[in-house]
């Protein structure tokens, strides 16, 4: 819903900008293309299998891209993104970073996924202009605080947060035998 929002405010606007999503899945990632692309919003994955024409295509201004969704290696590590990151008048067009499903930072960083625990240096590059979110459904107090830490929340930058809690009364588990 977040992602449909703020990519409906682009289009809307006309601004020649977008949010870009960090996804800890090309699954999460596509799956999310489909349904903004569904309502009406352009979106776009960037991953290994992106060829070089489709991101120019995207990061071009005139494109009207609103969303592109990418894992933190792509973000990190790419040469493509290296080289929109040096140039002033492309980094300009980033409107905002948001980090899905943020809770796997603490989990990943030190085992699976290294470079969410360096995505500060992307907010470092990126400037104290752009915005970034952390999203999860699922914070408890010691994952907030080294997602806090992971991202470089609250050092000179403005931080607010919404915590609605993470109990779900209208969610239940069930246990059910299987027929053989």
């Amino acid at each position: 819903m977040v992602f449909a929002l703020l990519g409906l405010a682009v289009k809307l606007s006309r601004t020649k900008g977008y949010y870009v999503i960090v996804s800890p899945l090309k699954a999460l990632e596509s799956d999310q293309v489909t349904r903004m692309t569904k309502a009406g919003i352009k979106a776009i994955t960037f991953n290994e299998n992106t060829s070089r024409e489709d991101v120019s295509k995207a990061l071009h201004p005139d494109n009207g891209t609103h969303l592109i969704f990418a894992s933190p290696e792509y973000l990190l590590r790419n040469p493509r993104m290296k080289k929109l990151y040096a140039d002033e008048e492309a980094r300009k067009r980033i409107l905002g970073v948001l980090v899905d499903e943020a809770h796997v930072i603490r989990e990943w960083a030190d085992k699976f996924c290294k470079d969410y625990g360096e995505l500060k240096t992307l907010r470092v590059i990126l400037g104290n202009n752009v915005p970034w979110w952390a999203l999860s459904a699922t914070f408890t107090d010691p994952i907030f605080k080294t997602v806090y830490n992971t991202l470089s929340f609250g050092t000179s930058r403005p931080f607010w947060g919404i915590d609605v809690g993470t109990e779900r009364p209208n969610l239940a588990q069930y246990v059910r035998p299987m027929g053989s």
